[in-house]
């Protein structure tokens, strides 16, 4: 139901703003509005970035993990996140200006 998901996606907002973006990540998977796969997170961060504090999308991005499968799991949200930007026909130094600018994070301690 549409009217379920937005509320379910304003709730989830909120927690964000509250709690941070990884509570409100586990709520909506929780909720089944998400799956667990890095793909689907960065699909969604994607589309609701302006929706989100840049800040709370840099510190969520750089997330590490504590052991190998967990790093592997965040390098997968950050691959297909930063994947789904068209750097077509820039040079190095305008595609890192590019991401830095127009990526919808902020780099954490920036």
């Amino acid at each position: 139901n549409s009217l379920e998901r937005q509320n379910t996606l304003k709730v989830a907002f909120g927690i964000a703003k509250e709690k941070g973006l990884s509570k409100a990540i586990d709520y909506l998977i929780a909720c089944n509005v998400l799956t667990a796969s890095p793909r689907d997170i960065a699909s969604f961060l994607r589309i609701h970035r302006g929706d989100l504090s840049p800040s709370a999308l840099g510190k969520y991005l750089g997330e590490g993990g504590s052991d190998r499968s967990e790093t592997e799991y965040w390098n997968l949200v950050r691959f297909s996140y930063i994947r789904a930007i068209s750097f077509v026909g820039m040079s190095v130094e305008e595609g890192l200006r590019h991401l830095l600018t127009q990526g919808g994070f902020r780099l954490p301690g920036e």
